[in-house]
């Protein structure tokens, strides 16, 4: 992403955060009219167990290798709301809407050509939380599930709980119990797993040379067969320059992480189409709550309105991003039209500093140095607060040395990037800004206001949806006035491809997600 420092998205068993992480080097190529996908991309992998959480390029290749029982329709682009199953063949909920039972096709195998059952979500689910205890806080709505036979899953939840098929749409996948033979003493095969995979999705890894290329295959049991492509590698390729060039050359198909500032320089490459959609990628600056000096609302109320949030739109971004209001993005169920976007007002900002006793200050802001747009943005936040006497010291970091800081509650400031999995407002609400789940669990400012708390746990539960986005809204304006973080932007979604690629379905709402399965190349003549 291209302001990103962190980069969250909805783990394959739980609510994961995770470093956006820098790639470098190159692999293979195409030639002619290949059957193989090359798609490349700034960042490499870092660990493909879907136990664990998975940064944004993680979960790409584990979309092509795992499955769940179902997923989310889109239209246009753009979540519908609407479901369809996967490996569920129909689904059914009892009038209390609290016990749901999902009916399991019986063709579809995993990639030794084992059948995929019921038992193979049993095994998943237990192994995840033997290996991450913290996810089980993510199904506190789950209060049981059977295995009613091998082909039959029922759901008994706590309480009705209106968005559990969006939740179960990004949540859950199957992996194969088979794993355990390469289990090393108690590790559950994650040792294997973090560069291998194990499921009955259309494509398996084949191979994986770190900081070079990661090469996927035909899982040759898939029931959606014919596919064009038998063969997808994805390169990392660190330079953004060198992968415009490699795209310009035919030698990769699909070009990820585009920056605002190359997107003039794409549009002019011949037989290349651009993709340029607002998304819901949010970025902003973490302020830690529970600092001794942060925890004061007129201090974070006065870095906010030092922060030039128009300039950082149009002159960082280059107006491929739209500014943020509040934590829900405009597109989302629950956004609230009545809250506007921050305006600088250096004066007003130097009066809050002086009332909470400190009209100059020292703060440092931790980020991982990447892109331009990265490092324009963090030069012109430390200018935006010298305007208001606040002396920004930038702290770039490694990405798992960020990590450790950021969910320690270590650090001042942070830059950070949240992706939301599904278009609902509990997405973003409850994992950031519920007081419980601070840290690890998502809510890295350290925020907690109890009427927040309590606006949350009663939204989760209406079923009137109507009623329950009025709950959104009024914990959104608690929020804003709280100030627990800088909103800044929410990003368009970026990708260059080939003009020979044909059938591309691509969402900014679904980043770096591709349907392999349904596209090909057109061919000479």
């Amino acid at each position: 992403m291209p302001v990103s420092a962190l980069d969250r998205r909805t783990a394959l068993f739980g609510m994961g955060v995770s470093l956006a992480l820098a790639g470098c080097g190159s692999g293979s190529g195409r030639s002619g009219q290949s059957r193989t996908l090359v798609i490349g991309r700034a960042q490499d992998n870092r660990n493909l167990d879907p136990a664990f959480e998975a940064s944004l390029t993680d979960g790409s290749v584990m979309e092509l290798a795992y499955e769940r029982l179902i997923r989310e329709k889109m239209e246009h682009g753009l979540p519908s709301g609407g479901f369809e199953g996967v490996l569920a063949e129909r689904w059914e909920a009892d009038p209390t809407g609290r016990i749901w039972t999902f009916h399991m096709r019986r063709d579809h195998k995993f990639d030794d050509g084992s059948p995929v059952t019921a038992q193979a979500f049993d095994f998943s689910y237990r192994r995840a939380l033997k290996l991450q205890p913290a996810l089980a806080a993510n199904f506190f709505w789950l209060e049981r599930y059977d295995v009613v036979d091998d082909y039959t899953l029922r759901f008994v939840l706590q309480q009705p709980f209106p968005i559990f098929l969006n939740f179960l749409a990004v949540s859950g996948v199957f992996v194969n119990p088979a794993v355990k033979a390469h289990a090393l003493k108690s590790d559950e095969g994650a040792a294997w797993l973090s560069e291998n995979t194990a499921g009955s999705g259309p494509y398996r890894v084949e191979r994986w040379e770190r900081g070079q290329q990661l090469v996927m295959v035909a899982n040759p049991h898939h029931p959606q067969r014919p596919r064009y492509f038998d063969r997808i590698v994805f390169r990392f390729i660190r330079e953004p320059n060198a992968r415009r060039l490699e795209l310009e050359k035919g030698r990769i198909d699909i070009c990820e992480s585009i920056g605002a500032e190359d997107v003039v320089h794409f549009e002019k490459l011949k037989g290349v189409k651009l993709f340029n959609e607002a998304g819901p990628s949010l970025i902003f600056v973490d302020i830690n709550n529970r600092h001794p000096l942060l925890s004061d609302v007129r201090l974070r109320r006065a870095l906010d309105l030092a922060v030039d949030h128009a300039g950082l739109v149009n002159t960082i971004m280059h107006g491929h991003a739209a500014a943020l209001t509040g934590p829900i993005p405009q597109g989302m169920p629950g956004y609230d039209p009545a809250l506007t976007a921050s305006q600088r007002n250096v004066a007003a900002a130097r009066a809050l500093l002086a009332e909470a006793g400190h009209p100059k200050l020292n703060l440092t802001l931790t980020y991982i140095q990447g892109s331009v747009a990265t490092n324009a943005a963090v030069l012109m936040l430390q200018s935006n607060f010298a305007d208001i006497g606040v002396d920004l010291t930038l702290e770039p970091m490694a990405p798992s040395a960020a990590m450790s800081k950021i969910m320690g509650g270590e650090y001042e400031l942070a830059m950070n990037n949240f992706v939301p999995a599904f278009a609902d407002p509990w997405l973003v609400l409850f994992p950031l800004y519920f007081s419980k789940n601070a840290g690890a669990g998502g809510n890295t400012v350290h925020y907690s206001n109890t009427a927040v708390d309590a606006l949350l746990l009663k939204a989760q539960s209406e079923a009137d949806t109507s009623m329950r986005m009025a709950l959104y809204q009024k914990a959104q304006r608690l929020i804003v006035a709280d100030t627990p973080r800088i909103f800044l932007f929410s990003t368009n979604g970026l990708l260059a491809y080939r003009e020979d690629i044909v059938g591309l379905e691509y969402s900014a709402w679904r980043p770096l997600v591709y349907n392999v399965t349904t596209m090909t190349r057109e061919t000479a003549g």
